[in-house]
């Protein structure tokens, strides 16, 4: 028992110095605590962790990151890869345990079962999010990019595309 306690005390430990120097990396004051709360819930909630802590730690960022309200953009997964040093096929496994370990520990603050990670109103609000980051940043240039295909049309009279 021991053994265990010790064991699972250094894959926290690792955890937290892997989330922090992804939080250094994309300094995020409201992400950071939304990580570390996600974090220290898991370890209230298991105490047995298969694979490497790096795992997990890519998990838990995951999971706040694209299944939580408190986003982080600016985050590409190669970002992840390379911080964590894991696959995102192994990140995205191990955010979807932390998922169900915290639902069934009764921790999830969230709707699960309406916005649980793979439903219709998850993968809209997934959408709407993703929409709104592309308004707010890319309004300009999708303007630009659709005025430069259409440079050159003409659409003839009284056709729909005149209407517009």
């Amino acid at each position: 028992m021991q053994l265990q306690i010790n064991e699972t005390e250094s894959i926290r430990k690792e955890c937290e110095r892997l989330l922090t120097a992804f939080c250094d990396r994309f300094p995020n004051e409201e992400f950071q605590n939304e990580a570390y709360t996600w974090l220290q819930k898991l370890f209230v909630h298991c105490d047995s962790f298969s694979g490497q802590p790096a795992g997990w730690a890519g998990g838990v960022v995951y999971v706040v990151k694209e299944w939580t309200t408190c986003k982080c953009p600016e985050v590409l997964n190669a970002d992840m890869e390379e911080i964590f040093g894991m696959s995102m096929d192994v990140i995205r496994k191990r955010a979807y345990q932390v998922w169900e370990i915290l639902e069934a520990g009764g921790e999830m603050d969230y709707p699960t079962h309406a916005f649980r990670p793979g439903t219709r109103a998850w993968a809209l609000s997934q959408l709407i999010s993703y929409l709104k980051a592309y308004v707010a940043e890319g309004l300009d240039d999708a303007r630009e990019d659709r005025l430069a295909r259409n440079a050159g049309f003409r659409p003839a009279p009284n056709s729909a595309h005149s209407l517009i």
